[in-house]
């Protein structure tokens, strides 16, 4: 009798253990069969996210009517670049759907002004050259170069260097005069009264 109770025990265990390796062997099948239907669904994502992207592209360029550039930033001109949100972004690509700006507040600067305008000029749409011959705030005079310049007397060429750089390039620079009393709001005036309101909205 106990013999047989004790087989029956070791049988019962046996087949218990037999159905626990079942259920591991199953439970390790589904969790394989999981893993891979969700690397299946994020391959289909990326490639559903993909086709998107190139119908994007071949519609915004067939609207444009030009080639996009695809660089990985804005370059550093110096002057205040106005830089646009992409209309695509990824890690590794930026397609640049908008204008962009460049805006030049100048007094004085034959110095410094054609290169800056030159290492920008590839970058940019249309480059803004507001200048001016009196300082804010009814200034009398200034010290440039180790001289004493009575205002509103000339101080340098700059004028002159920003209107050959309009002249080489007609379609992208524009020179203007633009005289304010105060400094405050500077870029908000340029941009809000003097570009938009004749230029297209970068």
């Amino acid at each position: 009798m106990f013999k047989s109770s004790f087989s029956n025990a070791l049988l019962v265990t046996n087949f218990l253990i037999i159905i626990i390796l079942g259920i591991q062997q199953l439970q390790k099948q589904k969790d394989g069969d999981r893993i891979q239907l969700m690397l299946q669904y994020q391959e289909d994502i990326i490639e559903d996210q993909t086709r998107q992207i190139q119908r994007m592209v071949d519609h915004s360029k067939k609207r444009v009517g030009r080639e996009f550039t695809c660089d990985s930033g804005h370059a550093n001109a110096g002057p205040d670049v106005q830089p646009v949100t992409p209309a695509i972004s990824l890690p590794a690509l930026r397609i640049d759907l908008k204008l962009r700006y460049a805006v030049y507040r100048i007094l004085y600067g034959a110095d410094f002004l054609e290169d800056s305008v030159l290492s920008i000029i590839d970058h940019v749409d249309r480059i803004f050259i507001f200048w001016d011959d009196t300082p804010w705030g009814n200034v009398k005079f200034a010290r440039y170069q180790g001289k004493k310049i009575l205002i509103p007397t000339k101080i340098d060429d700059v004028v002159q260097i920003a209107q050959s750089l309009a002249n080489r390039y007609p379609t992208k620079v524009v020179v203007e005069f633009d005289h304010v009393t105060i400094n405050t709001n500077q870029v908000t005036h340029l941009v809000n009264d003097r570009i938009l309101s004749r230029f297209p909205k970068p």
